[in-house]
């Protein structure tokens, strides 16, 4: 069974990384919040996938997503988008 979780980072990624949100909704207003306090700097929400044995398996960008990759994406993990 895979697992999966979402976090933020900078484009930079010098300075915050922050993981454990419950859905995509919480990640997405974070990054957006971080977004306004780092000038001249994009941040990312990721969903990382990791097989039964807590490996990693794959890495998406999903604010680069379209919005329909995205809650494919989202559906297929099962975290939900709200």
């Amino acid at each position: 069974m895979k697992t999966s979780s979402l976090y933020v980072t900078r484009d930079d990624e010098m300075y915050d990384t922050k993981s454990g949100f419950e859905t995509y909704e919480e990640a997405n207003a974070y990054r957006e919040e971080c977004q306004r306090s780092w000038i001249n700097h994009a941040d990312y929400v990721f969903l990382v996938t990791r097989d039964s044995a807590g490996n990693f398996v794959k890495e998406t960008n999903l604010t680069k997503a379209t919005k329909e990759e995205r809650i494919k994406l989202l559906e297929e993990a099962g975290i939900p988008l709200k």
